[in-house]
């Protein structure tokens, strides 16, 4: 066959047959069976797979409590010690005036002075909200 017949290899550069360009698209057998490196795609895969694991183990570490906390704490005040204003339950407290008593946030409870030598201590996740009036001990 004439080498003007050949056209040259799209990647490579080669001179192929026009079957051979026809049949791969224009680039020759060579490159064809070449394996495809590099890329976005696959520098993104590989990452992916390896930060996965880490970012679940940060989310379940970190945004599970942290949101816990922010989100079902209800607390919407920077203070975590003070004279309650409002205090907002899940369950009603029986028999107790929440409202006005010295309190703290503890990691997992809510704190309350009731003023008769009581200390109440309702857990978390029964608090829907708490709002100091002033800063106090």
């Amino acid at each position: 066959m004439p080498p003007s017949d050949k056209s040259p290899c799209k990647k490579c550069g080669a001179m192929i047959l026009p079957s051979t360009s026809a049949q791969y698209g224009g680039i020759c057998a060579k490159c064809h069976q070449r394996p495809k490196r590099g890329g976005f795609v696959e520098i993104f895969d590989v990452l992916i797979a390896l930060l996965f694991p880490l970012v679940m183990i940060a989310v379940f570490i970190f945004g599970i409590p942290l949101g816990h906390y922010l989100f079902f704490g209800g607390r919407d005040t920077d203070l975590h010690r003070g004279i309650t204003k409002t205090v907002t339950l899940v369950a009603d407290v029986p028999n107790v005036e929440l409202n006005g008593k010295p309190a703290r946030i503890t990691t997992r409870y809510l704190v309350i002075e009731t003023g008769n030598g009581e200390t109440v201590w309702i857990p978390d996740e029964n608090v829907a909200g708490v709002e100091f009036e002033s800063q106090s001990n």
